[in-house]
């Protein structure tokens, strides 16, 4: 979450720098972002997966995260040639910062259902118990 939210207020930051020696301080920072959730991400998804899938799993990882890049490139582009780049950081940025809104609420839904007095595991409590 850090790498992810770390890297679109980066992103963000970026979007109004002329001068090249701030954007190569911010650059540095957005490098480190990245790598910092790229890390994260891959390490999330092979401890996640059970032993028997693992390899097929971070396949897929990696062709959503490797593999998909083309199209970003293409839609990147296609910002830039609208509105600049100002532009193009302001909307990878924002975007950016909804997925990782998305993301922290539903980990923190996930992780209000899966605690033992939650109210959605309560019928199975009940069913156990009859």
């Amino acid at each position: 979450t850090a790498g992810s939210f770390g890297f679109s207020v980066l992103l963000l930051a970026l979007a109004p720098v002329h001068e090249a020696r701030l954007a190569g301080v911010i650059l540095v920072g957005v490098g480190a972002s990245f790598t910092l959730f790229a890390a994260n991400a891959n390490s999330l998804v092979q401890l996640a997966a059970p032993d028997h899938l693992r390899g097929r799993l971070v396949s897929l990882h990696l062709f959503a995260f490797v593999g998909l890049a083309p199209i970003g490139s293409l839609l990147s582009g296609s910002l830039v040639e609208v509105g600049g780049t100002r532009l193009a950081f302001v909307v990878a940025g924002s975007v950016g910062l909804a997925a990782t809104a998305f993301a922290v609420a539903g980990s923190r839904s996930g992780r209000q259902a899966s605690r033992p007095g939650a109210a959605s595991l309560a019928p199975l409590e009940r069913g156990k118990a009859g």
